[in-house]
């Protein structure tokens, strides 16, 4: 393809015109995306951000009444 790793990364990760990447290239990267079906690994990208977005919730006891309707909502 002849398309650099860094170049699609900067396209995926929306920073093409930051970079200034032609807009006939980012296309072309997008169409290829979307062809290929990738989907951007969540896991890979919490390390880099140092975000996961993943919230927890602790209980105590679940056979507290109060806690049982929590699933419901």
């Amino acid at each position: 393809m002849g398309i650099s790793i860094s170049t699609v990364s900067f396209v995926v990760n929306g920073k093409a015109k930051e970079k200034r990447i032609s807009e006939p290239l980012t296309k072309k990267v997008l169409e290829l995306v979307e062809e290929l079906g990738y989907k951007p690994d969540a896991l890979a990208k919490s390390f880099r951000t140092g975000k996961t977005n993943i919230i927890g919730f602790l209980v105590d006891d679940i056979s507290e009444p109060f806690f049982p309707v929590l699933h419901d909502l």
